[in-house]
């Protein structure tokens, strides 16, 4: 029997580097945004992708299961994955002959699926749910890539040190109260995850960006490796030359005021306001 996880996130949180990470192991898939509501042609690329390996696999009962979902019109197929969504990722998991199957989703996709989370208790999925304690390097990264929109988001911060040469970098200007705004809509969605996820009593592991690229990187891979119920000595851990982790490590090799034009500025709005959480992370 086929073992199910997802992966609870937000964006800028380490999420495609944790797929990218599993999906480097023996027997594990891990799909991105399958469920993401927004860009059609992202979602046309996750729609051959899967056509490719149904035919690869050769299975024509999940293939007319399927084209049910892409149907004739290929632009209205997203509207029928939405509806059915729990059919949809079940045939999506026969696409791949691994024994462990997973996805990541944001929670901004979930709300676009009713009774979601109870579909993950029916479905025995198991949940990792990855978030980032610095929340303020997280709004960075998000208005950075924003701000320069022609980078690869999966590969902004993903940039790591190569022959001496550091990852190029985008400094921009950060408002405070726009700021404000963010983090506490970070901290209320991350407590309707929490009270969700102890609602259905769903098996889950916490991760923070943090740990997954510090130290302590092994023993959160063990913590996935023993939550998933797969023998840890099958882990595949490639290296490169600098020491780096191919497709994990982040290094970041600048500090706060390399990073934030209005540094001065933005630190005083948080010292007037008394915010000693993002006055600690500024130091951090």
């Amino acid at each position: 029997m086929k073992k199910n996880f997802v992966i609870l996130a937000e964006a800028r949180t380490g999420s495609s580097m944790l797929c990218t990470l599993l999906n480097r192991q023996k027997d594990i898939w891990c799909y991105g945004e399958i469920l993401k509501n927004g860009n059609t042609v992202a979602d046309l690329k996750i729609a051959d992708e899967i056509e490719m390996r149904l035919v690869r696999k050769n299975r024509t009962e999940i293939n007319s299961n399927m084209l049910e979902f892409l149907g004739p019109d290929r632009m209205q197929w997203r509207e029928r994955r939405d509806k059915h969504y729990d059919q949809f990722i079940n045939v999506v998991s026969e696409t791949t002959s691994a024994s462990t199957f997973g996805y990541k989703i944001f929670n901004k996709h979930v709300s676009f699926l009713p009774g979601y989370y109870n579909f993950l208790k029916e479905s025995n999925t198991r949940v990792i749910c990855l978030s980032r304690d610095n929340l303020l390097l997280q709004y960075i990264s998000l208005m950075t890539v924003r701000a320069k929109p022609e980078i690869d988001a999966s590969k902004f911060s993903s940039l790591t040190v190569k022959k001496g040469k550091q990852p190029e970098l985008l400094a921009i200007n950060i408002d405070y109260d726009l700021f404000t705004k963010f983090k506490k809509k970070m901290q209320k969605d991350f407590i309707q995850k929490l009270l969700s996820i102890a609602r259905f009593n769903l098996p889950t592991i916490f991760l923070t960006y943090e740990k997954l690229t510090s130290d302590s990187y092994m023993e959160c891979c063990k913590d996935i490796f023993r939550h998933l119920e797969i023998d840890f000595d099958t882990f595949i851990d490639e290296k490169h030359d600098d020491g780096s982790i191919a497709g994990h490590i982040k290094l970041n090799v600048y500090k706060m005021q390399e990073k934030i034009l209005n540094y001065n500025d933005f630190k005083a709005a948080a010292e007037k306001n008394n915010d000693s959480q993002t006055i600690e992370w500024l130091q951090g």
